[in-house]
């Protein structure tokens, strides 16, 4: 059941704790995945460019809200009359601009800012999933890779165990069918292991797919720091003595763990959630051009302001057309 309410400090630990969730498997290779992917994956850099270019797009509805049409010009002239002259010198300045009666700049505005904090969200959403698979396909990659070493030792084992039933069939203690039994379980243990093998080469290709690299640039991230590990895993299955598998009471997994989830959900989980807030800011952009879209015969006012200075005078003009 959920809690009736939450209070601020359980909601900013927890928003914390989310942030990077990733880090919580305490797996220093998942998290130099999970960096790399943020940095260099082709569908995150163009979430990126898209945001820029939303707000250029912003900069460009802003700039509507003053005159439209500018432009200056300027001429000099130099008079001679008899012995004596003078000088003439014009300086104009013409800028053009829309009045917004009907809101169609703010409104503008307004869609362009909807615009630019969807590609904001969008681009947290495409984070998200990318994060997830990477996180994913990692600790499958890590389940497969254990999956192998542990059928390498129950080959072994069975091996032994092949060897013993043939020398009791030898003996006369066992008939040939306990030994044909014995090697059907091995060849089945050792046919399972191409496909654990095709396995983990697809996970691997798919953190290259998400990281941008080929698979064999995968591989140094994927060994770095395991060979201890695997040694460890060696050595604790060696001094096991006949045990095929790690003991439950063991840590000796490479398969990263995270710890387990707090009994208390968060109230603003689900509004955190990228899916929810990404179609909400698509939708707003629609919702702000429709307002003042209005019929053809909608009255635009155009207003042209002149100023003309001259040595003798400054004249200003404003010149009002009216169009349907």
């Amino acid at each position: 059941m959920l809690p009736q309410s939450w209070s601020d400090s359980e909601t900013e630990s927890s928003t914390q704790s989310t942030a990077n969730w990733w880090q919580q498997f305490n797996d220093q290779t998942l998290n130099q995945l999970v960096e790399k992917a943020a940095k260099q994956n082709l569908d995150v850099e163009a979430a990126g460019l898209r945001i820029l270019q939303a707000r250029a797009v912003l900069g460009i509805a802003d700039g509507l809200r003053y005159p439209q049409a500018q432009a200056i010009s300027g001429n000099l002239a130099r008079a001679y009359v008899n012995e004596s002259s003078f000088n003439n010198a014009a300086i104009s300045f013409d800028a053009g601009w829309e009045m917004d009666v009907w809101g169609k700049y703010a409104r503008g505005i307004e869609a362009a800012q909807a615009t630019y904090y969807a590609s904001i969200a969008s681009y947290n959403d495409i984070l998200v999933t990318i994060t997830s698979e990477v996180a994913r396909n990692y600790i499958n990659y890590r389940s497969f890779q254990e999956r192998m070493l542990l059928s390498q030792r129950n080959i072994e084992i069975q091996e032994r165990v092949v060897n013993i039933t043939r020398v009791q069939f030898e003996s006369g203690n066992v008939t040939e069918l306990d030994v044909q039994q014995a090697r059907n379980q091995l060849f089945t243990t050792k046919a399972a292991l191409p496909a654990l093998e095709i396995a983990m080469l697809q996970a691997r290709n798919a953190l290259a797919v998400l990281l941008g690299l080929l698979p064999e640039q995968v591989d140094p991230f994927l060994e770095d720091g395991m060979n201890q590990r695997l040694a460890e895993y060696e050595q604790r299955f060696r001094s096991s003595g006949s045990k095929s598998l790690i003991s439950e009471d063991e840590d000796g997994s490479i398969v990263p763990e995270a710890p387990a989830l707090a009994s208390n959900i968060d109230a603003s989980l689900v509004m955190r959630r990228q899916i929810c807030k990404s179609p909400n800011f698509k939708l707003m952009p629609r919702v702000h051009r429709l307002a003042w879209q209005k019929p053809r015969y909608t009255q635009v006012f155009p207003y042209l302001v002149r100023l003309v200075s001259t040595a003798q005078s400054l004249q200003v003009q404003a010149l009002a057309l009216m169009t349907h």
